[in-house]
């Protein structure tokens, strides 16, 4: 669902409004009618004076676009902090305590077939190391970009079906991580 920002919006549209309109002012500004000792009429332009004017509305209308951004940014940040206080209400602390005292240890390898997977995943990023989990069909895997720089990532990974994919839950990914801390 994407959040309608209609007040950042406006304050964008208006600072390039006023960059537009006051480059147009200015233009206007600078024009003035000069005469010659004859009294010839003739039109220049004055370029200190256009500067002056149009430099006054340039920062004007940056200040109002940097604002809008400002409130697109806040907006973005609130409705990210109210998805994850919604998955914080879901979140039952008892649950997963009861996991970590007693978890279920499944022994289990990665086939080569489950590897084969976890490479087709992420064959955009270097693999520097994949763990089976204390849980059967889910694994750690450590990445790295390879052309960001050299901090290495982990991401919880499902192999229980066809392919390969990545885990979002919060929960899962929590309890997978947190199990392989205590090791």
């Amino acid at each position: 669902m994407k959040q309608k920002n209609i007040l950042g919006r406006i304050l964008f549209y208006f600072g390039i409004a006023v960059i537009i309109l006051g480059s147009i002012q200015a233009i206007l500004n600078a024009q003035m009618m000069q005469y010659d000792h004859n009294g010839i009429e003739r039109m220049e332009f004055e370029w200190r004076y256009f500067l002056m004017s149009f430099i006054q509305h340039l920062i004007s209308g940056v200040t109002i676009i940097a604002l809008s951004e400002v409130i697109r940014l806040l907006n973005t940040l609130n409705y990210n902090f109210s998805i994850v206080r919604m998955v914080s209400e879901d979140f039952q602390p008892a649950s997963l305590e009861k996991g970590r005292e007693q978890p279920q240890i499944d022994n289990w390898t990665l086939t080569e077939s489950e590897k084969a997977k976890i490479h087709e995943l992420y064959s955009d990023k270097a693999i520097l190391e994949i763990i089976p989990s204390h849980k059967k069909g889910y694994c750690i895997v450590t990445l790295q970009d390879f052309n960001g720089p050299l901090k290495s990532f982990q991401k919880v990974v499902d192999i229980n079906d066809v392919g390969a994919k990545e885990v979002h839950d919060p929960v899962i990914k929590k309890q997978l991580l947190s199990f392989l801390d205590e090791k």
